[in-house]
Formats: structure tokens, sequence, C-alpha cells
């Protein structure tokens, strides 16, 4: 009676053993590839995306996360190519990618695209300054990544349209601060006119 409970615990060990041998391979075949994951906005109309870097061939697939039906990008027979890259993507749409790789498919990244510039008023008051130097206060935000990293001032010597723009200063803002149209980034640039210039716009 003692060998028989012995030998029934030996083969549900093993039988148990087998059952999670299994499910691991499972997992491994499941996950034998994965994309490099994407920042929350990317910015412009195109998108370079990155498998991890395995030998083989693969097939690149992306749509937007609505759509129920995946688009290729590209498929390469070049075994060391890991990334691709897809144009034509619209501003504001949320989108996933996705890498085929000997016959399975990896989990999807996804990334939304911020192709316009952020919202910019300056608030000074009135349209001339009759002074060298001087403040330019501002506010700002952006509709798509909530966020402004820097503001640029440009002059031109000019108030022709055909007058090309010049950078003059830059400024880095709290990029992680919520820039959105009811809570504005609010800051300032100084903007000292070069003697030669003149009169001009920014």
């Amino acid at each position: 009676m003692f060998w028989r409970k012995s030998s029934l615990l030996i083969l549900f060990l093993i039988f148990e053993a087998s059952l999670l041998y299994a499910q691991s391979n499972l997992q491994k075949s499941a996950a034998v590839i994965l994309m490099i994951k994407e920042p929350a906005i990317t910015m412009g109309d195109s998108n370079r995306v990155f498998s991890e870097q395995i030998f083989g061939a693969k097939t690149f697939l992306f749509k937007k996360a609505t759509a129920t039906v995946w688009d290729t990008i590209a498929s390469s027979g070049n075994p060391n190519q890991y990334y691709e890259s897809v144009f034509g993507l619209q501003n504001g749409i949320e989108y996933h990618y996705k890498v085929l790789y000997d016959g399975n498919f990896s989990e999807f990244v996804f990334s939304k695209q911020d192709d316009e510039p952020p919202v910019v008023h300056t608030l000074l008051i009135g349209n001339y300054v009759n002074q060298n130097s001087f403040q330019i206060p501002f506010s700002t935000y952006d509709l798509i990544s909530q966020s402004v990293k820097r503001a640029n001032l440009y002059y031109r010597p000019s108030h022709d349209q055909d007058t090309p723009w010049h950078l003059v200063t830059e400024k880095s803002l709290d990029s992680t601060r919520t820039a959105i149209e009811a809570n504005q980034l609010t800051d300032s640039l100084v903007f000292i006119v070069p003697d030669s210039l003149g009169d001009g716009a920014y």
C-alpha cells in the first residue's frame, strides 16, 4: 500500500513537471521577439520603430489604435534589419506597431503622433516697443503632447513678409509641467535688438 501511494505521488510529480515545462516552452515561443518600447509622443508625420536585434527576416506592421486590420510597413529580406520607418502618419493619432518573426508576432508597442507646433501667444502690450532691450512675456501649450520643452525667439529686420526670420535666442522650458489650453505655461524671453538692425518684427 505504501509502494502504491509512492508510485502515484511520483507519477503526479512527473506529470506536473511536464506540464510546467510545456507551459514554459509555450510562453517562450509566444514571445520569441520583442519590439523596443516607443515614447508616448512621436514628433512629425513619420516614425522609425525597432525590434530587438535578432538575426533573421522580419515583417513590421502598424495600424491606428482604433483599427482592426494591420498594415505592413515593410518586409525586409535582410536578416540583420531590426528597424523600419513608416511615413504619412496623422497628427494626434495613436499608432500600434508589432513585428512578425519566425511565424510569431511580438507584443505591440504604441505612440501618438504630434505634427503641429505648440500654440504661442505673446503677452507684450502694444505692437511697438521703442527700446533696444526688453522682456517678451508669452504663454504656450500643446494640444497633443500637453507639454512644451523649448521656446525660440526669431527676428527679422523688416515688416516685409518675404524677409527671412533669424533665430536670436532660445530658452529651455520645464517639459515635465502640463501645458494645456486651460493651464498654459507662461515665461518670458529677453530680446536685445542689434543697433545695426533698427526696426523689425519678432
